[in-house]
């Protein structure tokens, strides 16, 4: 019964797992009966797993399983319904063709009980499957049916693509006599069959009807009935690519012999031209229409993809959001509906025991985000205004930071921060002279945002298994932006830029809580404190400020960022680099 009836049932106990996808997984023997079925379905031989072919098939029936688990799993958050008894439907329709490999109902139950499993194993074996293969394709359809509205294709982008192939637009009128060659003939058969095309190839040309061979020899379905004749197609047309580049190289008027792959062609060439875009400009907007829609879709898989925890291979390829699994379930309950046999390698990739539960694995990257408030030094705008008595509101500042780092083993990590900041409300009221009129007052306001960018130190002390203690410390390169002092008291009101450029750093602890068990996202609490002064600040305005400014004093005039900074955000724990991961 192997390869006629699925043995996955019982393969299930012994089979490694081959391919896990969230909560689904594919054996070792499912993806190499999945395989086979693939060179089945082309009438082919499976190759050795070492080919080519066999690496191509391979990749293809991993895609698609992949592809079908995401699909379905978006069918079930979008709540798609299926209708009662459709999935019963297919199962039963799929043990039907089961039966058509044996010759008699009683052959096929022998055969389920020489497995040592029943119908009802077998019906409950494929609604599993089946049941994902329907939710899939519902769910396909869906996001076609939002497409069609959004994706536009113009003249210009017509035009354009026929301007680039211009040999996709040739045309051609011929027919065609099909002499079918088993993708598992042997030389000597494939030999017989080339005899026999030279045979009928040599009546053509000596005069005999091509129609009447065709309707007596040819095995090509959709064109015997009529005499062989193909019609006026265009090389895009003809589906098989070996075809197309043997029929477009005879000449017109003309006949020969084409190998292709479904066997061996006599082929009749009437004539031969090319389509003017006019007649093309349709076929070409229906083709790139479901091109771009074709590429939407593969760009939402894409990235329903990164947010999987996908193993293949023995590697993670993606692990944004693996549910966690009970901690009274087994591994089978986790990636199978019956019990899956995990081999060390397995188990490695569903959990890295090496390191402590709260911490990254080594090679892995940790991008963050965050907002923070910070209460800067005033002691800028006192130095600048001494000796004249000053009435200086409280100064306080926000900011955002973001960055990624990476782990250099579970405790330390290395990266790259960037980071904008705000300071708010200096106001400074003080008596000055403006003009001729010295009883005006002043309330000037200075306004400082600066940007930085540098590197960053970070080392984690695991307290429990989901908080750490982080050691941190940073420090790059910053500017002033959007940086300004504005008085108020004169009409109009007096204005200039502030400009400058200084390294600057901060260091301080934090505590890291893990949100789920699987180590993919993190909320990050944080004190620090910052050294950042700009010196050498330039004003825009030198008859209000002088440039570079200057303290009454004849100090250099600073704008001060440095101070306690209380920080809060998000980490998230990317794929690790495997070969770090017991580090």
């Amino acid at each position: 019964m192997t390869g006629l009836v699925s043995s996955r049932a019982s393969a299930k106990v012994v089979d490694s797992v081959a391919l896990i996808v969230d909560q689904d997984s594919m054996t070792e023997g499912e993806l190499d009966e999945a395989i086979q079925g693939y060179f089945a379905n082309q009438q082919m031989k499976t190759p050795q797993p070492d080919t080519a072919e066999y690496q191509e098939a391979k990749k293809q029936v991993v895609d698609n399983f992949i592809r079908a688990v995401l699909l379905s799993e978006e069918a079930d958050r979008e709540k798609i319904e299926i209708e009662d008894g459709e999935i019963d439907r297919a199962v039963d329709g799929q043990i039907q063709t089961m039966k058509k490999n044996f010759s008699t109902e009683q052959e096929f139950d022998d055969s389920l009980k020489s497995e040592g499993i029943s119908l009802d194993d077998l019906k409950q074996d494929l609604h599993d499957k089946v049941a994902r293969e329907v939710k899939a394709s519902h769910m396909l359809r869906e996001k076609q049916m939002d497409l069609p509205g959004s994706v536009i294709v113009t003249d210009t982008d017509a035009q354009n693509y026929y301007d680039k192939h211009p040999n996709d637009y040739e045309k051609v009128k011929f027919s065609i006599i099909l002499l079918r060659v088993s993708p598992k003939a042997t030389t000597e058969e494939v030999k017989q069959v080339q005899t026999q095309a030279e045979v009928i190839l040599k009546k053509v040309r000596t005069g005999a009807d091509f129609a009447a061979l065709a309707k007596k020899y040819s095995e090509d379905p959709g064109s015997a009935a009529d005499g062989g004749d193909v019609g006026t197609v265009t090389r895009t047309d003809i589906g098989d690519p070996k075809l197309s580049a043997g029929v477009f190289a005879l000449k017109a008027p003309g006949t020969g012999l084409v190998r292709a792959g479904d066997g061996i062609y006599i082929v009749k060439v009437e004539s031969r031209g090319k389509s003017d875009f006019d007649s093309a400009a349709a076929d070409i907007k229906a083709f790139l229409k479901k091109q771009k829609q074709e590429q939407a879709i593969n760009s939402w898989i894409d990235g329903l993809k990164k947010d999987a925890y996908i193993v293949e291979d023995g590697k993670v390829v993606s692990s944004e959001t693996f549910m966690s699994t009970p901690a009274d379930a087994t591994v089978g309950d986790n990636t199978a509906s019956s019990a899956t046999t995990m081999t060390a390698a397995d188990e490695k990739l569903l959990g890295n025991t090496d390191n402590y539960p709260s911490l990254p694995a080594g090679g892995s990257f940790t991008p963050y985000v965050g907002g923070e408030g910070f209460v800067p030094d005033t002691s800028d705008l006192s130095n600048y205004y001494s000796p004249t008595s000053t009435t200086q509101g409280f100064p306080f500042g926000l900011g955002i930071y973001g960055g990624i780092d990476y782990c250099l083993d579970t405790t330390l990590q290395v990266g790259l921060m960037a980071e904008v900041l705000r300071k708010f409300s200096e106001s400074v009221t003080a008596t000055q002279s403006y003009g001729s009129n010295s009883s005006d007052y002043g309330i000037e306001q200075w306004n400082s945002t600066a940007a930085g960018i540098g590197l960053g130190l970070k080392v984690l002390i695991p307290l429990d298994e989901s908080t750490n203690f982080v050691l941190n410390a940073s420090g790059g390169l910053y500017t002033l932006l959007d940086s300004s002092v504005t008085i108020a008291g004169p009409t109009p009101p007096l204005f200039t830029n502030l400009s400058a450029t200084n390294l600057g750093g901060e260091a301080g602890v934090g505590l890291e809580f893990l949100l789920d068990a699987q180590k993919s996202s993190a909320l990050d609490f944080g004190v620090d404190y910052r050294l950042l002064s700009f010196n050498s600040v330039t004003s825009s305005n030198s008859a209000l400020l002088s440039s570079p400014v200057t303290n009454s004093n004849g100090t250099s005039g600073t704008v001060d960022f440095s101070g306690i900074v209380v920080k809060a955000g998000l980490r998230f724990f990317l794929g690790k680099d495997d070969s770090k991961s017991s580090q």
